[in-house]
């Protein structure tokens, strides 16, 4: 509240500063009737009483004296070089000037002010006296109408200093007595009041939750199919053909942020050879590993994934023979290293599940020709996760 309070001060003074204009009082012009001692006494006192509203910063009379002696203007003039000479000359944002004259047993004191920069007159007034004492309150009146506002307007911003003024008062009393409720009210209650959550807090905190959508875990699995399922293959001097079956496919992945993902995938599957009616050659195939994955989404449903898998795979082979291949005769394993890189497209479906399409290119060293070991493979995967 201190804070808010200081600020307020600091904004009312600095709009008071920029409303304060400087003025040049120039002396009053006597007429008919009326001496240079008369003119000399109202221009003195309307000096003093403009300068008790605080609303200009009026140039010294001495300094307004020097100037025109210097340059030899001694009439008072209205015309447009005339202003604007001298209120370069005394650098003055506005210029006042008048006139004082006596008819008929009453005097009558006439004030202009003129803007320097276009020459217009932005006040204009006209007072009685019945006798010279009286011109101290013409004066008065004067100065009291300028403080008043009814002439005199900011003409940048177009709005009554006054009005600026009063609203700028009134919002620090209202700061002032929403101090003093929150005094009492906490002495009362001998409670400290919760901090409040600034914007910049709350949105850290969005920013958060956002980054915990963009982090997710998605697991699934389906079907992959070889792209080269039948491969002719040459065991003890017989041709014979290979039947890839198809074989099952999952994966993992956790996902950081809106590019990265880590995660885990494999698949299953198996080859056989039928050598004649009671013996076979089949085999079964194991392998899973890291993957790496680089992810883009579209259109807030369709996710591309860019992945590559790494591992370790185990393959089983057999010689089956008898009239269900009930026999085992031969069998042999091997180990081996896998990598195969891929890509997957995948749609959202309906809320977390999503229907994924892959395709990879699996590479293996050493492994049998049964299990074809270097192929293509093409799968659709039913994907679900959060």
């Amino acid at each position: 509240m201190k804070k808010f309070l200081f600020l307020l001060v600091f904004f009312n003074g600095v709009l008071f500063a920029e409303t304060q204009k400087i003025l040049a009082i120039l002396n009053i012009e006597p007429k008919e009737g009326v001496s240079e001692e008369v003119s000399e006494f109202v221009s003195e006192r309307l000096r003093i009483e403009v300068f008790k509203i605080g609303k200009y910063r009026l140039v010294e009379r001495q300094k307004i004296n020097k100037v025109l002696e210097e340059q030899k203007m001694y009439l008072i003039n209205e015309n447009e070089d005339y202003v604007r000479k001298v209120g370069g000359l005394l650098s003055a944002d506005e210029i006042m000037i008048g006139s004082l004259s006596y008819l008929s047993g009453v005097y009558y004191l006439n004030v202009k002010i003129i803007d320097v920069k276009t020459s217009e007159m932005v006040f204009g007034e006209t007072e009685k006296a019945d006798s010279v004492s009286d011109l101290s309150s013409a004066a008065e009146r004067i100065a009291t109408t300028i403080s008043g506002g009814k002439k005199i307007v900011d003409l940048k911003n177009k709005v009554p200093v006054q009005e600026i003024n009063n609203f700028v008062k009134s919002v620090i009393d209202y700061a002032i007595s929403v101090a003093e409720k929150e005094k009492n009210q906490a002495l009362t209650n001998n409670i400290t009041p919760p901090p409040q959550i600034t914007n910049n807090k709350m949105e850290e905190k969005n920013n958060k939750k956002e980054e915990k959508k963009d982090s997710f875990f998605k697991f699934g699995g389906g079907p992959v199919f070889k792209y080269f399922n039948n491969k002719s293959i040459v065991l003890n001097g017989d041709e014979f053909n290979t039947f890839g079956l198809p074989m099952f496919g999952f994966k993992g992945i956790f996902g950081f942020g809106d590019v990265f993902g880590v995660g885990f995938a494999g698949n299953i599957g198996g080859s056989y050879i039928e050598y004649n009616s009671t013996n076979a050659y089949a085999g079964g195939i194991f392998y899973g590993g890291i993957t790496f994955d680089l992810y883009k989404k579209f259109f807030n449903f369709i996710r591309l994934d860019v992945n590559c898998l790494v591992g370790w795979g185990m393959e089983n082979f057999y010689l089956v023979s008898g009239t269900n291949y009930q026999n085992v005769s031969y069998e042999e394993k091997n180990n081996f290293f896998v990598i195969e890189p891929g890509a997957m497209v995948s749609f959202n479906i309906f809320n977390i599940f999503e229907l994924g399409i892959t395709g990879s290119y699996t590479y293996t060293n050493p492994l049998s020709e049964i299990m074809q070991p270097n192929r293509y493979n093409f799968g659709v995967f039913l994907i679900f996760g959060l």
